[in-house]
């Protein structure tokens, strides 16, 4: 999990650094690399404009990976030792994690792939 946390943080230091004002397609018209901030915690709260704050978002991830990890227990005491079952957590978990550094340390997410369904291309 701290490799892929890593991986994640190592990413957006880079796109930050050197290709925060670079734009392309990716798989046109479908999918870009278009690096922004989403100051607003999370995807729904974006789209929705719901003006929920950083600290509720940060109680909503705290608590979601602690049911992440409750689950994790028990699919491990149902299943035994499962190696899907391991790499589901240790991406899922992972992801909580970056989320968290995301509104903690970044104050906000820095994406970097804009899927086009919604929005109009850039």
């Amino acid at each position: 999990m701290f490799i892929l946390v890593a991986i994640d943080q190592i990413i957006k230091i880079i796109i930050n650094n050197k290709f925060f004002d670079k734009k392309f397609p990716i798989l046109p018209p479908l999918l870009y690399f278009k690096p922004m901030f989403n100051r607003d915690y999370s995807w729904f709260n974006s789209m929705l404009q719901l003006g929920v704050g950083k600290y509720i978002h940060i109680l909503i991830v705290v608590i979601m990976s602690i049911l992440i990890y409750q689950l994790y227990q028990y699919l491990n005491k149902q299943f035994g030792n499962n190696k899907i079952i391991n790499i589901m957590y240790a991406f899922i978990f992972s992801g909580a994690i970056c989320s968290l550094i995301d509104k903690v340390f970044w104050n906000g997410s820095l994406d970097y792939i804009s899927l086009n369904v919604f929005l109009p291309s850039i």
